[in-house]
């Protein structure tokens, strides 16, 4: 199995100031931001998490995107990436806005739902470190069913958009898949299919996620869909090779045992400093508060700056208790552990053994 190991990147030498800094009490300006250019969206995805956002807020005008990625740059920030909150390639300055960030030599990272990708594809090819695209079907049948949409064709103009992309791209290229069970539906029949779709079109990695209902916890699965699902992940795994891989939690091979909730006794979140959801109508701790205004640490339409050390900012910030707050399975927990067991003892600062990892993307 193949997972995303988040502390490894974050004990790279690249961050060795940011966390010694943190540690001290000298806390800075945010590493890494997850940025909603817009809010529209051209699909009505029954399972979105963020469908009482979509089209119903606004998005940054072409300069507002490229004054923000400016200032951003200026803060040191090392990643910056593309997502939504809505579909980013729908915004008609993105283009211009990775362009910017390569000028700034700030890393791309984008999530997206691939129909537009050739409407940018050059800039993505040569500027995205990674472009991870959300499919979860393998045919259009069921592409329908769980991206609902009126373009014609529309899964197979993605998989034209991904297979083009591959030959030029300079990135990684992946291919996500999330396993939904709803009302008698399932795609988990599909799961090793559209792995097979994945590696036939150029992706460099296949990514299978559970689902997660409007609040972030876990949906518990059906016994006989994680039997299926077991079955389809081994015929994916004999797909791997070193050009790619399969990944996928480790807590979907734990789900007939599984608690739903992780418990959190920390009550401070160091993660939301170090990576920060940046959207047109406020900036929130994490994607998981996206939307809540009681999180809402300000708008960087006022200026980032401006909100990031602001009375506002640390009033909004610390009514945010994870132990209270954030009892779902949270990707950023093992950071928060880590960090925090630093600030109770900081003489661990000197036994941390940094790598030369050069992804920033933790």
């Amino acid at each position: 199995m193949n997972t995303l190991n988040f502390n490894h990147k974050l004990l790279s030498l690249e961050y060795k100031d940011w966390i010694k800094n943190y540690v001290n009490g000298q806390k800075g300006f945010p590493q890494i931001i997850e940025l909603d250019p817009t809010s529209k969206c051209m699909f009505k995805c029954p399972e979105c998490i963020n469908s009482n956002l979509i089209n119903k807020k606004d998005s940054f005008t072409n300069d507002e995107l490229l004054e923000l990625i400016e200032e951003l740059s200026q803060c040191g920030v090392k990643g910056i990436i593309f997502i939504g909150g809505g579909e980013p390639l729908m915004h008609l300055g993105f283009g211009k806005a990775i362009e910017k960030c390569n000028e700034k030599k700030i890393n791309v990272g984008i999530t997206t739902n691939g129909l537009l990708i050739d409407r940018y594809i050059n800039q993505i090819a040569e500027y995205a470190k990674w472009t991870r695209v959300s499919i979860d079907a393998a045919n259009e049948k069921t592409f329908k069913r769980v991206r609902p949409n009126d373009v014609k064709d529309s899964l197979e103009r993605i998989f034209d958009n991904m297979r083009e992309l591959s030959k030029i791209k300079k990135g990684i290229l992946g291919y996500s898949f999330l396993i939904i069970e709803d009302e008698g539906f399932s795609n988990v029949n599909e799961v090793f299919e559209a792995a097979k779709i994945a590696k036939n079109l150029g992706c460099d990695y296949f990514e299978i996620k559970p689902m997660v209902d409007s609040k972030h916890f876990l949906v518990k699965y059906s016994d006989n869909l994680l039997d299926k699902l077991y079955v389809e992940i081994d015929k994916a795994l004999q797909l791997q090779n070193e050009n790619f891989k399969i990944i996928y939690p480790k807590s979907l091979l734990q789900y007939k045992n599984l608690i739903l909730e992780q418990p959190k006794e920390y009550k401070s979140c160091p993660a939301s400093d170090l990576r920060t959801v940046i959207t047109p109508y406020g900036t929130f701790p994490c994607p998981y508060k996206r939307g809540y205004e009681q999180f809402n640490l300000g708008n960087v339409k006022d200026g980032f700056k401006n909100i990031w050390f602001s009375k506002d900012k640390e009033d909004a910030i610390s009514k945010l208790d994870p132990s209270t707050h954030c009892k779902f399975f949270c990707i950023r927990d093992d950071l928060n552990i880590l960090i925090n067991s630093l600030i109770e003892d900081s003489d661990k600062l000197d036994e941390i053994q940094y790598n030369d990892e050069k992804d920033v993307f933790v």
